[in-house]
């Protein structure tokens, strides 16, 4: 990124590539038991659960071949002084134990109380490279540094739901629940110029809510109409710094709202065409409003979430005659910022920037 990208005559380049190879290996586990029962007159229904999650996944960085040819092996000997190298190991461990309960209060109302207990163990072991600068900004000496990051934590998430049955087509519901996303060490110590990461980078919290029915009219049409909303604490997401470069870290509070709307028609049968006849119209629409609410970066708050479009739609028909099948849809989303900035003009990379 800092320099020229010139060929020799024979149209090998000057410069090696920059070669990055991960290597994943993960296996996981889970177990669930599931069970009914009385409590009172009324019935219950008991869901307990657990999970194992083992990774030792592997990432490398170094030089790479001079030619045009595709060729992912490492130069290290034809260019030992490479500045971007890095060797490192990610041996990271994830337990954990959840349930929930349905609870009937009544022939109509149901609560169902859930839990979810987790215990998470992100490593990062492994070398790369420091450069040593002289008074004129020159790299005086290149070396290893050896890095060994461990980061535990266990917490616990509620969450309830709520389920009415308003009719027999018709059923009213809502959820609130803690919501949470974990912070990974994969990436974290690329060597790169033009981008870095936080290294107090923490993992993002939160809450989601929704609000909905749900039912059929007249076995023509089957809905879903619904609102959420969803509130990110610490959101990881990128920024550009005071040195221009690319930074990865918690940018801030976010609040996400929205309106989902949801129908299937059942046109053949309303029309009362043949049996063998087929012919569905269906909508999926959502509606979305996005912000930054609290933030300690330089023009983000009140700015819109990244990668979140204010109008997603998806609209079609499913036809057909006995077992010959079809169906054409048609799509719709609104522009979007890929950046926190809200970033309007792409730029030279086409990396940041508006998506019409």
């Amino acid at each position: 990124v800092t320099q020229v990208d010139e060929v020799d005559q024979d149209g090998n380049y000057f410069f090696s590539r920059d070669l990055l190879i991960s290597e994943f290996n993960n296996w996981g586990a889970e177990f669930r038991y599931l069970t009914r029962y009385s409590l009172g007159n009324k019935d219950a229904v008991l869901l307990l659960g657990s999970k194992y999650y083992h990774a030792n996944n592997t990432e490398r960085q170094g030089p790479g071949s001079r030619g045009t040819d595709a060729n992912f092996n490492f130069t290290i000997d034809q260019d030992p002084d490479y500045v971007n190298q890095a060797n490192y190991e990610f041996p990271n461990r994830n337990f954990s134990f959840f349930g929930e309960n349905i609870l009937f209060i009544n022939d109509k109302l149901s609560i169902t109380p859930g839990f979810r207990f987790e215990y998470i163990k992100t490593q990062a072991q492994g070398t790369y490279n420091v450069e040593t600068f002289d008074l004129a900004n020159n790299i005086t000496s290149l070396g290893d540094s050896t890095e060994n990051r461990v980061f535990d934590r266990s917490f616990l998430l509620l969450g309830v739901g709520l389920s009415y049955d308003a009719g027999e087509n018709l059923e009213v519901y809502s959820n609130l629940s803690q919501n949470y996303r974990s912070v990974t060490f994969s990436n974290i110590q690329i060597t790169n110029p033009a981008f870095k990461v936080d290294p107090n980078i923490t993992d993002e919290e939160g809450y989601t809510f929704d609000l909905g029915m749900r039912g059929k009219w007249k076995d023509l049409i089957s809905y879903d109409i619904g609102m959420y909303g969803i509130l990110y604490k610490d959101r990881i997401s990128e920024i550009t710094n005071d040195r221009a470069q690319r930074e990865r870290k918690n940018v801030g509070d976010a609040l996400i709202l929205g309106l989902e709307f949801f129908a299937d028609w059942n046109v053949a049968k309303s029309l009362t065409l043949s049996k063998d006849a087929k012919l569905n119209w269906f909508i999926n629409s959502a509606f979305t409003q996005s912000e930054y609410l609290a933030t300690e970066v330089n023009n983000v708050e009140g700015n819109e979430v990244e990668a979140v479009p204010n109008v997603n739609v998806k609209t079609g028909v499913r036809f057909g005659y006995k077992n010959l099948l079809g169906s054409y849809q048609l799509t719709y989303i609104s522009s979007q910022f890929t950046d926190v900035e809200n970033t309007r003009i792409p730029d030279p990379k086409g990396v940041i920037g508006a998506i019409p």
